[in-house]
């Protein structure tokens, strides 16, 4: 079976999300099959294989533990329909395939003025090429 848990963190540390839905396999453990991280301002990453790189893997704590603040008092969840998940994944998958031909193209034009300016020995002639390419949600970020 699997369950949808919506995940209230307050006073998220700068930088986290502060809604987290997770979709939960119950008959294997309570894993992760996937997750979304909703932030302060808006944005959301989705996140297909949570345990991908982790050390340990770890279940994700039942409704009942988080609202007992078992796992800390600035946690409290409910679970929500499979709908909701799907709905939130979906909109973020077509929002990154949307983005995808405008970041490469800013990623070959940001490489294209790089190696016009660069100069011996310097990287980008002093330019930051990184920050003209928008990062995809997730690039490069990771989760304990």
């Amino acid at each position: 079976m699997t369950e949808y848990i919506k995940l209230f963190w307050a006073d998220a540390p700068e930088g986290e999300p502060s809604v987290i839905l997770y979709e939960v396999d119950t008959d294997r453990g309570r894993l992760a099959l996937r997750s979304i991280d909703v932030f302060v301002d808006g944005h959301t990453r989705n996140i297909a294989d949570l345990y991908d790189g982790a050390i340990e893997i770890t279940p994700i704590p039942t409704m009942e533990e988080f609202n007992a603040h078992v796992w800390g008092e600035e946690f409290h969840a409910c679970l929500v329909e499979k709908a909701e998940f799907e709905t939130l994944w979906g909109k973020n998958e077509t929002a990154d395939r949307r983005r995808l031909p405008n970041l490469l193209i800013k990623a070959v034009s940001s490489a294209e003025q790089t190696s016009q300016t660069a100069e011996p020995g310097r990287l980008g002639g002093g330019h930051d090429a990184d920050h003209q390419i928008e990062r995809m949600p997730g690039q490069n970020q990771s989760r304990l």
